[in-house]
C-alpha cells in the first residue's frame, strides 16, 4: 500500500487542513514552473524523511484560485508553514535546498527526522 507523503489539493484545501493533526507546509505550485518542478524531489525527500511527523500538501495555483487568494500568493514556488494549532508561520518563496528545509522545519515545528 502507498502512503500519502503528500497530499493534491483540488478545491478542498480548508477542509483538508482542517483535517490535519500535524503541522503542514503548503506548497503553492504549477507544472509551468520550472523552480517548482526542481523542489517536487526535495519535497518528496522531506516527506518521507518526516512521515508521520509533518504533512505536505501541494497546491496548483492553476486550479485553485481560492487558496491563491486566501493565502496571497504572488510568487512561486511558495512554501507556507502551519502549525499544528493551524497558525500560519513562516513562508518561503523559490527554490528551497533539501538542507534548508530541514533546518526550517526544526526551527518551525521543533521536529527532527
Amino acid at each position: 500500500m502507498k502512503q500519502n507523503f503528500i497530499i493534491e489539493a483540488k478545491n478542498n484545501l480548508p477542509s483538508l487542513l482542517k483535517a490535519q493533526q500535524l503541522p503542514v507546509i503548503l506548497d503553492f505550485w504549477a507544472p509551468w514552473c520550472g523552480p517548482c518542478q526542481q523542489l517536487n524531489p526535495v519535497l518528496e525527500t522531506l516527506a518521507k524523511a518526516y512521515a508521520g511527523k509533518i504533512q505536505i500538501i501541494k497546491i496548483n495555483i492553476d486550479d485553485n484560485q481560492v487558496g491563491v487568494n486566501e493565502y496571497s500568493i504572488k510568487s512561486i514556488p511558495n512554501l507556507i508553514f502551519i502549525n499544528a494549532q493551524k497558525e500560519r508561520t513562516i513562508a518561503l518563496v523559490g527554490y528551497q535546498t533539501l538542507e534548508a528545509l530541514k533546518q526550517k522545519v526544526k526551527e518551525t515545528f521543533g521536529l527532527n527526522e
